[in-house]
């Protein structure tokens, strides 16, 4: 996903299990929001960052992620986005749709 924040573009995402897996190391934890949603957001947003934009500290992403939304940014979009993406490496980590079968239990 790419966005524009001022006069700059950001690409945001996890595109390989590798950025998934930075992405928890860097305190997302989709399992447990705990009522969170507004730290849950910040959290999804920096990681999302992360993997193209790697030398972003935490407090940057959330002064980008605060000028996104005053410029009509749509957060929910985003964190949608980078939620289904995350996901999906629960279900195809390495993005093949081939489904392995149980020989012997």
């Amino acid at each position: 996903m790419e966005i524009s924040v001022g006069d700059k573009t950001y690409l945001l995402g996890y595109p390989t299990r590798k950025d998934a897996k930075n992405a928890e190391q860097n305190g997302l934890n989709l399992s447990n929001i705990d009522g969170k949603v507004l730290t849950s957001c910040d959290v999804i947003f920096y990681t999302g960052l992360l993997a193209k934009q790697p030398e972003i500290k935490e407090k940057e992403a959330e002064q980008l992620l605060e000028q996104y939304q005053s410029e009509n940014g749509d957060i929910n979009e985003v964190t949608n986005f980078l939620t289904e993406q995350y996901m999906a490496f629960l279900k195809s980590p390495k993005g093949k749709t081939k489904k392995a079968k149980i020989i012997e239990m």
